[in-house]
């Protein structure tokens, strides 16, 4: 399972944490977690509803 994240990765741990829950609300193994950046895409990415 491939975790798309727009954040940007300075240490605070965007991608372990937003794939751990993830993982945890789909009760799925980490094993399958995979986290990556997001495209940069305005069209898809820019919108900030609910956080996305």
């Amino acid at each position: 399972m491939t975790v798309k994240i727009k954040h940007i990765e300075f240490g605070q741990g965007p991608f372990t944490g937003l794939a751990t829950l993830v993982a945890e609300e789909l009760d799925a193994s980490w094993d399958q977690m995979r986290a990556e950046s997001a495209p940069a895409d305005d069209k898809l990415y820019k919108s900030l509803f609910f956080g996305l």
